[in-house]
């Protein structure tokens, strides 16, 4: 895809990176609307999260996003989904340890208000959103730290909107035993 947001774990410092891997030549890349770099096939650009804690990447063309997070030390990688007619209305997981659960949430604006906890209104809520840097508030993000009490082990959850698509990753681990990271809204493109 051409355009991406990625939102930093909880890796110690400034240890979070993004690979952003080119698939055509003379590819520009603009992370939070200033143009960083010129890819060409097969070259890749590493962004390190520094002073914000979301993202935005726009390309000229097509590229792969790779991002690197987790706990501490303890490391996860995860493909980044591309955010333009992609995304999910449901996503259903698992917990599946008693290690904190932090789910990151992306949505266009307006959706961040309609999210359900297993069919259940009022547990995630418009006021944990912010805006995305660079998109004069049009895509929202949350990172939301979830209980056992909220999200119990080894029951499925389900986490979904009832107003727009949205991608969902989550970061579940700890310092002392690893980290599991990834995302789990559909990747796919739509068209209309």
């Amino acid at each position: 895809g051409t355009n991406y947001i990625v939102v930093k774990g909880f890796l110690t410092g400034t240890t979070d990176r993004v690979f952003i891997l080119g698939t055509q030549n003379n590819t520009s890349v603009y992370i939070n609307g200033v143009q960083v770099t010129t890819l060409n096939i097969g070259q890749t650009y590493t962004y390190n999260f520094s002073t914000t804690n979301a993202a935005y990447i726009e390309t000229t063309n097509p590229v792969y996003v790779l991002q690197l997070s987790g706990f501490g030390c303890e490391v996860g990688y995860s493909i980044i989904p591309q955010i333009e007619c992609s995304g999910s209305s449901e996503v259903s997981f698992t917990r599946s340890t008693s290690n904190p659960l932090h789910i990151t949430l992306i949505v266009p604006q307006g959706g961040e208000g309609s999210f359900l906890l297993n069919n259940l209104p009022g547990i995630i809520n418009s006021s944990s959103f912010s805006d995305v840097p660079s998109t004069s508030g049009l895509w929202k993000y949350a990172q939301i730290t979830f209980t056992e009490t909220q999200i119990p082990i080894g029951i499925t959850t389900k986490i979904s909107n009832t107003s727009d698509r949205f991608h969902l990753g989550f970061i579940h681990g700890n310092t002392n035993n690893g980290c599991r990271f990834g995302y789990f809204s559909d990747f796919a493109k739509y068209k209309f």
